[in-house]
């Protein structure tokens, strides 16, 4: 009888420790909630949010997870070399396991607390479809739209002589994991785009960097670049302008942006 007694209560154990699996499984099925992540590139962003409770500190955000599919977060490389305060919200909607529909909004102002080499104010919104397609590839569509509500020294993701304030872009991330093992990974992203799509002179930008995750430590080195190659007088000319834009003008025909980011998630 014993024997018996003590058969069902291991089985009853069993049962209880595999509902609690199955339940935690259920709880977070989405390739796109996580504790530690591919957070994106100066342009092209992902639909990664943090997990409820969670958060991240580094160079490039700070972010805490209010539930698996809402994170708010703020940029310290914005606040820190652009005098430019900044709040982000992001969002998804999972539509499969590896695949999910990110919405992400953001303002930012500059202000004049340093030296001041930037003065703009803008809020933005991104629209994303992130599909992880294998165990090592993941891509990331993006549609941008910024409101530039004062663009006199803009940040470099800004497109040369604007004739509008609204500025439309659309960009694709490719993230690729060469090695994976539990939390120890390293992979590349890299990126290509088109800013200011609805403007005369747009860019085209590309850019590549190398990741490694280190169990809650997060590395990223990389650059990407932004570039009006067929700037011609004409093409100025249309805009009223009788020549090329000089260099105190605000504005450059290549823009660099460094895609470097330390982040440490707890």
């Amino acid at each position: 009888m014993r024997g018996v007694i003590l058969f069902l209560g291991i089985c009853m154990g069993a049962c209880g420790v595999q509902a609690q699996v199955l339940k935690t499984k259920v709880k977070n099925p989405s390739s796109f909630t996580s504790s530690n992540f591919f957070v994106g590139h100066s342009l092209t962003q992902t639909s990664y949010t943090l997990e409820q409770g969670h958060a991240m500190v580094g160079t490039f955000a700070m972010a805490y997870g209010v539930t698996d599919s809402l994170t708010i977060a703020t940029s310290p490389w914005l606040l820190g070399l652009y005098n430019m305060p900044n709040v982000i919200v992001r969002t998804k909607l999972d539509l499969s396991k590896d695949l999910a529909l990110g919405i992400q909004g953001g303002y930012m102002r500059t202000e004049p607390y340093l030296q001041n080499f930037y003065k703009m104010e803008a809020s933005y919104f991104n629209g994303l479809i992130s599909k992880r397609w294998n165990r090592n590839f993941t891509s990331h569509f993006q549609l941008n739209v910024m409101n530039f509500l004062d663009d006199e020294r803009p940040f470099s993701i800004r497109v040369p002589k604007p004739t509008v304030p609204i500025q439309v872009s659309a960009s694709v991330l490719g993230e690729v994991s060469v090695f994976k093992k539990y939390k120890d990974e390293f992979g590349f992203g890299f990126e290509i785009g088109r800013i200011g799509v609805n403007e005369v002179l747009p860019y085209n930008h590309a850019g590549i960097s190398l990741f490694r995750k280190i169990d809650n430590i997060f590395i990223q080195l990389g650059v990407s670049v932004s570039a009006t190659p067929n700037v011609s007088v004409n093409d100025f000319a249309s805009l009223g302008q009788s020549s090329l834009p000089d260099s105190d003008s605000g504005f450059k025909k290549i823009a660099t942006h460094p895609e470097v980011q330390l982040q440490w998630f707890f």
